[in-house]
Parts: C-alpha cells; sequence; structure tokens
C-alpha cells in the first residue's frame, strides 16, 4: 500500500516561501513607475503606461491566486497538526513523539511533527 509522509511544518514553510513571492509581485508595479518625462515623448510614456496597466491587472491575479494557495496550505497544516495530536494523544498518551502513522508504521527518518499516511 503506497504511503506518503507530511510535515506540517514543511506546509507552513512552503506557505512562508509563498508570503514571500506574494509580496514581490505586489510590489512590482510601484517599482516600474516614475518614467514619466524620462524616456524621449509621449507616446512611448502612454505605450508603457498601458503595458504597466495591464501588466498590473496580471500580477495582482497572480497574488490573488497565491493568496488562496496560502491559506489553504495554512489550514491544511493546522489539520494535520490537530490530527497527530489526537492520535498521539490517543494511542500513546504521554509518548509525544510527534510521529503519527496511519496505515503502517513510521518511514525511517521521519522527524518529530510528521504524519504517515498509508
Amino acid at each position: 500500500m503506497p504511503s506518503f509522509v507530511v510535515d506540517h511544518r514543511s506546509l507552513l514553510a512552503l506557505r512562508a516561501t509563498l508570503g514571500r513571492l506574494h509580496e514581490q509581485l505586489v510590489s512590482m508595479p510601484t517599482v516600474v513607475g516614475g518614467y514619466e518625462g524620462l524616456l524621449g515623448g509621449p507616446g512611448l510614456e502612454a505605450e508603457l503606461g498601458q503595458f504597466c496597466a495591464r501588466w498590473h491587472y496580471g500580477i495582482i491575479a497572480i497574488a490573488d491566486r497565491i493568496d488562496g494557495i496560502m491559506r489553504r496550505l495554512e489550514g491544511a497544516a493546522a489539520a494535520y497538526q490537530r490530527i497527530e495530536r489526537r492520535i498521539t494523544a490517543s494511542s500513546h498518551p504521554g509518548s509525544g513523539s510527534g510521529v503519527t502513522s496511519v496505515g503502517g508504521g513510521p518511514p525511517p527518518g521521519t522527524g518529530s511533527g510528521t504524519t504517515t499516511i498509508g
């Protein structure tokens, strides 16, 4: 039977990485601004302004998707952590190992805070 290991800390680390990407994406449109009067004419500046407006729309759409993914990762991490605590408390009172296996033993080398399913 196939199994997989879920480490809630890894989910939170991924959420943090996506959070940094989100911050960078949202701040990008402000980096591109400030070119007015510097590019050689209103026609070029108008084209660049139109491009930046469209680009900003796309960046915001991507940032919104990342925000949703971050919320779901945080929720999943919390759910696995709750499940792990409940299973550990009910099957091994006082052990506090932090490793929970469902359907088989934990794989060698799993650290504390992991849930093995399978």
